[in-house]
């Protein structure tokens, strides 16, 4: 696959990749009202990290060649972001 790697962090870029997923890390979006053709998506590639899909379209994604990563709402931070951390929120509750 010659696609560069990709990053989808915001309906915004979704909008502007899509159908073309190909080699695209999407973090975080809630997916589950959005109208979107999932057959018609290029998914060869594409890892989908914390994202809320609506019911039945993980099946579809995996088919396609898509991975995905649920969401981890049991810890105490975010785990799968498009950003890094900033200092004070890597040492917040620990004295310095």
């Amino acid at each position: 696959m010659d696609v560069p790697p990709r990053l989808v962090a915001s309906r915004a870029d979704l909008e502007a990749t899509w159908p073309d997923l190909r080699a695209a890390a999407v973090v975080g979006l809630d997916l589950r009202d959005e109208r979107l053709d999932w057959t018609t998506a290029r998914l060869e590639g594409t890892t989908f990290f914390g994202c809320e899909m609506p019911a039945g379209v993980i099946d579809l994604l995996s088919a396609a060649g898509a991975a995905t990563f649920a969401s981890l709402s049991d810890v105490p931070f975010r785990p799968y972001r498009a950003d890094l951390y900033r200092y004070e929120e890597l040492t917040s509750g620990h004295e310095h």
